[in-house]
């Protein structure tokens, strides 16, 4: 790990692998603004840019100094390089952001050898990367498990995801608008359903950080992109505009050999669930467990037909 070019490692600093997870975590996506017109589905957001929330980062070091003299210079350069007005150019893992110092969130002097005249402890530090630098960059050295979620016409198996059962997630109909009332009786004549937000849940794999690194971006350049992006998913058994809200969980580990894996669920929003026509034949096919045979709403309960 650097710090504006500098190995952390001449300050007696390790970067502790549980930082891995928060470096590599998706960002969230700032709300978008939108419509919500009574008398149709869904929203009608404004995806005309797309904006990132600051995103919140915590890192762990591990301390140490051949004397105690040094242990305490090695505390405070790393502060005081952490603190230094702008934003701080910070690499790790293969991956540069730009961050500023928040705070330091715990320390812990750990073990001292005295009669040894050693020093050693941890550190942890929060910070800010106020919009992540994202560059056009296209997938690589994926996995072979295909078929599950696309999007924008590239399989996630591309980028080495592979998507969880999400049938009862996506399968649920959406909830019903509120129908026009004059305070005493509804207006029936026009139903129209809400938006539906999804949570998704994916593996990740890759043979090297390498790969991870490139592919992460892959993935970040086709979730910013402005309008509605493609999302195939076969439960629906087509594709269905979206759009990403954030990374909901990220769980990130580097296996024997190299390889990293992660766990993460991403959150989309489908502004018009637009495969429900309510005067069409298809109206239930988003709605139909092929397992069970059941059609489901919002809330899980079976619905029944008289």
């Amino acid at each position: 790990m650097t710090i504006d070019g500098k190995d952390i490692g001449t300050w007696g600093l390790t970067l502790s692998e549980g930082s891995l997870s928060e470096w590599l975590k998706l960002p969230k996506r700032k709300t978008a603004d939108y419509n919500n017109w009574a008398e149709s589905d869904g929203i009608e957001p404004d995806l005309s840019t797309v904006e990132w929330e600051e995103t919140k980062i915590g890192l762990q070091f591990i301390l140490q100094g051949s004397t105690m003299q040094e242990y305490a210079q090695n505390y405070r350069s790393l502060l005081s390089a952490l603190s230094d007005k702008g934003a701080r150019e910070i690499s790790a893992y293969g991956l540069t952001r730009k961050l500023r110092m928040d705070q330091c969130t715990a320390y812990d002097r750990g073990n001292t050898y005295l009669e040894q005249g050693k020093g050693m402890g941890s550190i942890a530090v929060s910070l800010y990367e106020e919009e992540p630098e994202i560059y056009e960059s296209v997938p690589d050295n994926g996995i072979s498990l295909r078929g599950y979620y696309a999007i924008n016409g590239y399989d996630l198996a591309d980028f080495g995801i592979g998507g969880e059962c999400e049938d009862e997630e996506i399968l649920r109909y959406p909830g019903m608008k509120t129908p026009f009332t004059d305070g005493n009786e509804y207006d029936l004549s026009t139903m129209v359903t809400k938006h539906k937000d999804v949570k998704l849940s994916f593996w990740w794999m890759a043979e090297t950080m390498d790969d991870f690194i490139r592919n992460r971006m892959a993935l970040l350049w086709q979730l910013s992109r402005t309008g509605t992006l493609d999302l195939y998913i076969k439960s629906v058994g087509g594709t269905v505009a979206a759009y990403y809200t954030d990374c909901t969980s990220f769980e990130a580990s580097i296996y024997a050999g190299g390889r990293v894996g992660a766990r993460m669920t991403l959150s989309f929003t489908i502004p018009v669930v637009s495969w429900v026509d309510a005067g069409g034949t298809s109206m239930y096919r988003v709605l139909l467990d092929n397992d069970l045979g059941l059609l489901a709403d919002e809330n899980g309960n079976v619905i029944v037909f008289n």
